[in-house]
């Protein structure tokens, strides 16, 4: 059995047979006909990109460029209320931390803070957002999922005006750190929002 060779056409346009006679026939014409044909097909196209283009931007200059405002102007609203927050709910501590309340207990050392955290988090047995307590204003919230593999994951979350979640891991006092961390960014987090970072 012979292999079957395939083809593909050279030209972006296959020629009719009028053309092709045309052309063995040596008419100058039809050369240039061909090239206008191609020239005209080519514009079409350039055409018809312009008109997308110009409707996508209609599209985010009316609706989602407005959409995106609004919603950086209260992102904004949010984080420079959660900083006033965060300013009024924190009280300074010689050897300690402010307060924070866990499972309506309160802990001011570092590490029983971190230690009834932890206990508080293995405790959570459902997939709903669940409030453990409350640190510097923000609310505590635990949400216990299922992973790969039948692996736990816990999202951690500290709620004001806006969320923000953070990583927690087995050390108590490393996750108070982290806490702390993450409040403690508000400021640099707003002005990169603001800046456009």
């Amino acid at each position: 059995m012979s292999p079957v060779r395939a083809c593909e056409d050279i030209d972006e346009q296959a020629l009719s047979y009028a053309e092709i006679k045309a052309l063995c026939a040596g008419n100058p014409l039809i050369k240039e006909k061909m090239d206008l044909d191609i020239e005209v097909a080519r514009l079409k196209l350039l055409k018809s990109d312009h008109q997308n283009q110009h409707y996508r931007l209609q599209d985010n200059v009316l609706k989602k460029y407005p959409e995106e405002i609004k919603a950086f102007k209260g992102y904004i609203e949010g984080t420079n209320a959660d900083i006033a927050r965060l300013s009024a709910n924190t009280q300074l501590v010689e050897d300690g931390i402010p307060e924070m309340l866990i499972n309506g207990k309160a802990y001011i050392k570092r590490g029983e803070a971190g230690e009834a955290l932890l206990e508080a988090i293995k405790a959570v047995d459902t997939s709903s957002t669940v409030k453990i307590g409350s640190y510097r204003g923000f609310d505590l919230q635990v949400q216990v999922a299922s992973g790969l593999s039948n692996s736990v994951v816990v999202y951690f979350t500290l709620r004001g005006n806006l969320n923000y979640q953070v990583s927690l891991g087995d050390d108590a006092l490393g996750n108070i750190t982290r806490i702390n961390n993450v409040l403690g960014e508000l400021p640099k987090r707003l002005q990169d929002f603001v800046n456009g970072k």
